[in-house]
């Protein structure tokens, strides 16, 4: 199966995608620990935020807190396929048990609305939840781990991808013993990671990075491992759309105090080269 085409416009926007993925998994891990949740969640929150809920009469919304229906969104399993409606709205589909019935489960879509203005960090503005029919038992239980370590993946690709990037922002995702290492190289010192920042993260004039696929495992206490695939694709300096496919293994260390976890070890390897497709 080919790729799916993506506009040059969508690859100069994906930061702003990156974005509100990084906002929307960071808020669904917030159900991991009671620490600092008020504190976090004011930081992921705009004033007035709220969780809509249709189909109130199946789940006895109305009767809900703000934040027990914060523990219902959370506690949905979810797909691994997010999609951005019109720039503004992601949107993705799980399954949820229904609170009032034992062993009973719905179908829903949940959507995540921010705040207008473009922004590295915008502000979550209201959350959704539409019923859309009845379920199976997925079987499975809400993978707050796994919103935790995306919502590092795709701050970090926020701030890869930025036009304007530095690597100050960076420095909350960089463990102590960070240490990056990809085909024709590696990073290890804060210095060496200047250099990356300010010439091979730019030396395009843009890029995306599509997740294809993510799994995670334990290692240590608090320390976790995860393989991301990314379908790469970016624009050189004569504009031409160029692509390729990545594996990144990376090492994380949580702490759940801190707003993401850490990146101690990064393995970049190519499934597929760069190529220029025009």
């Amino acid at each position: 199966m080919g790729r799916v085409q993506i506009s040059k416009s969508a690859i100069r926007a994906s930061y702003l995608e990156q974005a509100k993925l990084t906002q929307a998994h960071a808020w669904l891990a917030l159900g991991m620990s009671n620490e600092r949740v008020s504190a976090r969640a004011e930081q992921l929150q705009a004033n007035g935020f709220e969780i809509e809920i249709s189909e109130s009469d199946q789940l006895g919304a109305s009767s809900l807190s703000l934040a027990q229906r914060s523990d219902l969104v959370r506690s949905a399993v979810l797909e691994d396929a997010w999609r951005l409606d019109a720039g503004t709205v992601l949107r993705v589909e799980g399954v949820i048990a229904d609170p009032n019935n034992e062993g009973s489960f719905f179908n829903i879509q949940i959507s995540f609305s921010f705040e207008p203005e473009p922004a590295l960090l915008p502000p979550i503005a209201k959350i959704q939840i539409e019923m859309t029919g009845d379920a199976e038992n997925p079987g499975a239980s809400a993978d707050l781990v796994k919103s935790r370590l995306l919502s590092t993946n795709h701050r970090w690709h926020t701030l890869v991808e930025d036009p304007n990037r530095t690597p100050e922002p960076f420095q909350e995702l960089l463990g102590e013993r960070f240490k990056m290492e990809f085909g024709h190289g590696s990073v290890s010192s804060y210095e060496e990671f200047r250099q990356w920042v300010y010439g091979s993260a730019s030396s395009v004039n843009a890029s995306r990075h599509d997740m294809e696929s993510v799994s995670w495992r334990p290692l240590d206490s608090d320390e976790y491992e995860a393989i991301f695939v990314l379908d790469w694709l970016g624009l050189n300096k004569d504009d031409k759309t160029m692509v390729a496919k990545t594996k990144h293994t990376w090492t994380f260390s949580n702490d759940p105090s801190e707003a993401y976890p850490r990146i101690q070890h990064m393995d970049v390897s190519f499934l597929e080269p760069f190529s220029v497709i025009e």
